[in-house]
């Protein structure tokens, strides 16, 4: 499998000065200043007090953007910023329409998703993607399932063989190990 290599940097933010309110409000923010990813961990600081640590994966071309907003709109005196190697493997995009069959009818939705290329590696719906097709048999379909379901269901249709899929839904929706199994069929 071939790897790709490009300069990034990480921004490590001690913060133990905001709310959660506050800290749960800046993602969207730290994006549109640049940041590619945002992770935030629980930890202790001096003498026993709650805080956390941003670490903030952001391109070298952003990186002044986003320290000028960690002091004028966060309030942070300092930080640390490793400069570092962004390395990753090629992936692609995979789409696929897939026919839901719900005691109201059929749906066809195009659903996306993502693997690694030249690899055996399956095919990963993308959530916003599971979510849609979760609104989709709500409201159309009048099923009510879960996420993690639909997920699972999704994976394995994305990742079977057959050009044409149908997850078949139209006797309901049970909850058993291997419903996944047997509810998705190529046509």
């Amino acid at each position: 499998m071939k790897c790709f290599e490009k300069p990034g940097s990480l921004i490590i933010v001690q913060v133990d000065h905001l709310s959660g309110e506050m800290l749960g409000e800046i993602w969207e923010q730290l994006s549109s200043k640049g940041a590619k990813n945002v992770q935030l961990l629980s930890t202790l600081t001096k003498k026993g007090r709650p805080g956390h640590l941003l670490l903030i994966d952001i391109s070298l071309e952003r990186m002044s953007e986003l320290e000028d907003f960690l002091v004028s709109d966060l309030g942070v005196c300092g930080w640390h910023r490793l400069l570092s190697e962004h390395v990753h493997v090629g992936t692609e995009v995979v789409s696929r329409e897939l026919i839901f069959r719900t005691p109201h009818g059929s749906l066809q939705i195009k659903v996306a998703g993502k693997r690694i290329k030249d690899s055996s590696v399956p095919i990963r719906p993308e959530h916003d993607g599971c979510v849609q097709v979760q609104t989709k048999l709500r409201q159309e379909g009048g099923l009510e399932m879960s996420l993690r379901e639909i997920e699972r269901l999704i994976c394995e249709a994305m990742n079977s063989s057959e050009s044409k899929v149908v997850i078949d839904l139209s006797q309901g929706w049970q909850r058993r190990p291997d419903s996944a199994l047997s509810q998705v069929k190529a046509i």
